[in-house]
């Protein structure tokens, strides 16, 4: 069991580093000529294929598997659930073509007050003072990270609304994520939803694609973000979730959060000051208050 729990916590893990990473690789990919249509459209175009062939292979060493037949109205929520994680993804690579990448998972991780708010208003779960506490502690740290209290910070209003857009589409993927379909097998689920995702990315980028498409993406960039983004974090964290405790699950995804602010730092040499270094540290320790009884629970 220790083993399990172990091994389900470092692929929380490693999913979670692998999201935190990506809009650092964007803007690099940017300096190669690339732009976040091309970027986003080859994530899903060369991420939904494999998953579709993880689960053909999942599902023919796990012929039980076969007996499980989702319903036409399970594949329609999967894939409404996977234009929302589609969503996510373009609207926050598309915020940090004007706010930088630290900034804007800070803005991302917003998340985490905005998911107490959608269960409060859907579920009717009244939040305990533990989680009041920990949404105060995560907007304290949001003003730090941002630097806001700085004067002399101007960030573009633009990046800050695209930033918090892409937090509320992150929590209602993660919202429904957690109810549809659980009765499949997590391949099968993935695959559903991104390609939900991929018909709504074709559906955005298209006008903007139609005549300036450079094919060398999919073979350059296209292969890592595919990899990366669309086809490793949702299977990594859809199996390793369920071997770990959902509070130590939430915790560890929040790695998330300082992978980003140390890969803009290292590889794109972005300022991140002490102010912001402890606004990260309370959005951390928030995140760890908010799961405590989760932990305790268990």
């Amino acid at each position: 069991m220790k083993n399990s729990t172990l091994l389900g916590g470092i692929l929380v893990a490693i999913g979670a580093a692998s999201y935190g990473m990506l809009t650092t690789f964007v803007k690099l990919a940017e300096t190669y000529g690339y732009n976040m249509y091309e970027i986003t459209l080859t994530e899903y175009v060369i991420g939904t294929p494999a998953l579709f062939l993880a689960d053909y292979f999942y599902r023919r060493k796990n012929p039980a598997q076969n007996s499980v037949k989702p319903a036409p109205g399970t594949i329609r929520n999967l894939m409404l659930t996977g234009v929302s994680m589609g969503a996510t993804t373009f609207i926050y690579y598309l915020s940090v073509q004007y706010i930088s990448v630290s900034i804007a998972i800070v803005l991302l991780m917003q998340s985490v007050w905005i998911g107490v708010l959608i269960d409060a208003l859907i579920n009717k779960i009244k939040p305990d003072l533990l989680k009041i506490v920990a949404v105060f502690v995560v907007l304290g740290g949001t003003i730090l990270a941002t630097n806001l209290l700085k004067s002399e910070i101007v960030l573009d209003w633009r990046g800050i609304i695209l930033g918090f857009m892409a937090a509320i589409s992150y929590s209602i993927t993660i919202f429904a994520t957690n109810r549809v379909g659980l009765e499949l097998s997590t391949t099968s689920r993935s695959k559903y939803m991104a390609l939900g995702a991929l018909i709504l990315v074709c559906i955005i980028t298209f006008p903007f694609l139609v005549d300036n498409f450079n094919p060398d993406v999919l073979y350059t960039w296209g292969i890592f973000f595919g990899v990366f983004g669309a086809f490793l974090p949702p299977l990594l964290l859809n199996f390793g979730m369920p071997k770990v405790n959902l509070g130590v699950g939430a915790i560890i995804t929040s790695i998330e959060l300082p992978v980003a602010v140390a890969l803009a730092y290292i590889i794109l040499k972005e300022e991140v000051n002490l102010t912001q270094i402890l606004g990260v540290v309370l959005i951390l320790i928030a995140v760890i208050v908010m799961n405590l009884r989760e932990i305790h629970s268990s």
